[in-house]
């Protein structure tokens, strides 16, 4: 890796934790985008399919619930 001791995310503070994961009010509002749009899950098939070919456990646990580069 890159950044082996995960400074870089630890600088960025991205938004993370169960509430800003799931209970936050924009994650229905995406979910109704991506599942109702023509071709909206086109993409996330793809991106899922793969994933059963593949593990990754964050180097820190907080890591998990990292909001895809959201401050």
């Amino acid at each position: 890796f890159v950044d082996p001791e995960n400074l870089l995310y630890d600088s960025l503070m991205l938004n993370r934790g169960i509430k800003e994961t799931f209970l936050s009010i924009e994650t229905p509002f995406a979910f109704l985008e991506r599942f109702t749009k023509p071709g909206g899950t086109k993409q996330l098939g793809e991106v899922l399919s793969k994933w059963s070919q593949a593990v990754y456990i964050p180097p820190k646990q907080e890591q998990a619930f990292n909001q895809g580069g959201t401050f």
